[in-house]
């Protein structure tokens, strides 16, 4: 029985083929990963996707890696460099954020245009999910729904919802990342108002 195996025959028996192996070490490991991201970033919704991040990437090697040791551990070191490559990452937005700052001179009543166009570019680019993306990331994402709630609700499975919100976020990066200086414009105002 699933409920009676260890993460290591867990994670072999998920590598084998049985995904519900998968979606037990994931209820198993992720309110603890959640709890320990959380106490380390600021903001929960950044604790939930570095924690689904994590696991989208196991899955996503399901065919590569290897697990030598203990799980547990595997599962904190990697979500912990997670939480140290956030914070180089906000680092360095903040230099860039303050380096933009320095070299333009933005007027303080263009700021409040300026984030309506970040709200616009971000809204525009929800619209181009697939509509049970854009539906399954506004309940996550603008309603605070659990993954299993969203699941239950539209009658899904987690792990679907699970990479629903991964795909959406990896999309919403995506786009954001390919507005470029537009972007680093809108952010070095939104953050001075």
């Amino acid at each position: 029985m699933i409920s009676e195996l260890t993460d290591k025959h867990l994670f072999e028996a998920w590598k084998k083929g049985n995904d519900k192996a998968f979606e037990k070490l994931f209820n198993q490991h992720f309110p603890r990963l959640f709890r320990f991201a959380s106490a380390n970033l600021r903001k929960d919704c950044d604790a939930e996707e570095l924690v689904m991040d994590l696991f989208y990437s196991i899955w996503k090697r399901r065919e590569t890696i290897e697990m030598p040791g203990d799980i547990e551990a595997y599962l904190y070191k990697s979500l912990r460099n997670r939480i140290i490559d956030q914070y180089r990452k906000r680092s360095y937005l903040s230099i860039e954020v303050n380096s933009l700052e320095d070299k333009l001179s933005i007027p303080a009543c263009d700021t409040e245009i300026l984030s309506r166009e970040l709200e616009d570019m971000y809204s525009n680019t929800l619209n181009k999910l697939s509509p049970q993306r854009k539906l399954v990331y506004e309940l996550s994402r603008i309603e605070g729904k659990t993954y299993a709630e969203i699941a239950d609700s539209l009658n899904l499975s987690v792990n679907t919802v699970e990479n629903h919100i991964s795909a959406s976020l990896r999309f919403i990066r995506s786009r954001l990342r390919e507005s470029g200086i537009t972007v680093s414009l809108l952010l070095a105002a939104y953050f001075r108002m």
